[in-house]
């Protein structure tokens, strides 16, 4: 159980690097401003798609399931 989730801690943090180097690229190479708004709308979407990956491990469902209890 504790390698699924760090999987999932993985996973995790490299959708946030992707995001967070996106907005990067944009703003400093392509010179596009992007509002504080979208921004945040945007977080609140990558941080309910990582909320989905965990209810969903949780569960039982998903690419990485995790095993609670004792099997």
């Amino acid at each position: 159980m504790v390698i699924e989730l760090l999987w999932l801690l993985v996973a995790a943090v490299v959708l946030c690097i992707v995001v967070y180097i996106a907005f990067w690229i944009l703003e400093a190479i392509g010179e596009v401003k992007i509002p504080d708004k979208i921004k945040k709308l945007i977080w609140l979407v990558v941080a309910l798609i990582i909320l989905i990956w965990v209810v969903t491990a949780l569960m039982g469902y998903g690419p990485i399931p995790l095993r609670l209890g004792r099997h």
